[in-house]
């Protein structure tokens, strides 16, 4: 295939997806809906939610599995996963979801993964040989209500945070020009007692590359709109690639 047709089939997968976004947006507006969205998620796409209460320091005990040389996964079983989600997803804090978003959700993916330093003469490959997602990008193909939950684990400023424009900003920045940050960018730092969320299909953002020998670990949920609140009952057996959920 040459660099022509590549550039041909990128274009064609752009508008479909974007079709694809158009399209199950307005499906999910129409019967998913239960209110209108309110600030700070309509306005910046992204929120921070602190909880004292929660307490996941058992999970450094779990052993990681290895995707490449930058990229650790912490298999999980279905009994694993639902006690986090309980954990997590309270009543108060799915409350605080739907009064932010005007949806209740399918949790359908969950992810703890370790991003380890990448050299700089590693970082330079296309988009699908990068250990994980450190360049700033857009999540495709998805809904604009797609929420996505991060919580650090032990994530400061300088160890690596993910990071995410916020929703005005990301309409101006173009991905092919490096993107501005400004004071309202979102930067995902904490050790287990805060929780983000984001629109990644409006937001640009990245993960952060951690510094020397430090490793940079995080929760991730995925969240679609559905009619209740619900756990996908698949999330335990998807194997899609690790790398490309992040």
């Amino acid at each position: 295939m040459n660099s022509k047709q590549e550039k041909y089939i990128k274009i064609i997968y752009s508008i479909l997806c974007k079709l694809y976004q158009i399209f199950s947006t307005l499906l999910e507006n129409i019967f998913f809906r239960k209110s209108t969205s309110s600030n700070p998620i309509k306005n910046l796409g992204y929120f921070k939610y602190e909880n004292s209460d929660i307490d996941l320091n058992y999970l450094k005990e779990i052993e990681s599995q290895k995707i490449n040389n930058y990229l650790y996964v912490k298999p999980l079983s279905s009994k694993q996963i639902k006690k986090i989600i309980k954990i997590v997803f309270d009543f108060k804090f799915r409350e605080y979801i739907t009064s932010l978003t005007g949806f209740e959700y399918s949790i359908d993916y969950m992810i703890i993964y370790d991003r380890k330093n990448i050299p700089e003469k590693d970082r330079n490959v296309p988009t699908l040989k990068r250990a994980y997602s450190y360049a700033w990008h857009f999540d495709k193909p998805n809904s604009s209500n797609m929420l996505k939950i991060i919580i650090p684990l032990n994530i400061s400023k300088t160890n690596g945070p993910l990071k995410v424009i916020d929703r005005f900003s990301s309409r101006s920045n173009k991905l092919y020009s490096p993107v501005i940050e400004n004071e309202k960018t979102g930067v995902f730092i904490g050790f287990g007692n805060k929780i983000y969320g984001f629109n990644p299909t409006l937001c640009i953002h990245k993960d952060g590359i951690p510094k020397g020998e430090n490793i940079a670990s995080q929760i991730m949920f995925q969240l679609n709109p559905y009619y209740k609140w619900s756990i996908n009952k698949n999330i335990s057996t998807r194997k899609s690639q690790f790398k490309n959920q992040i």
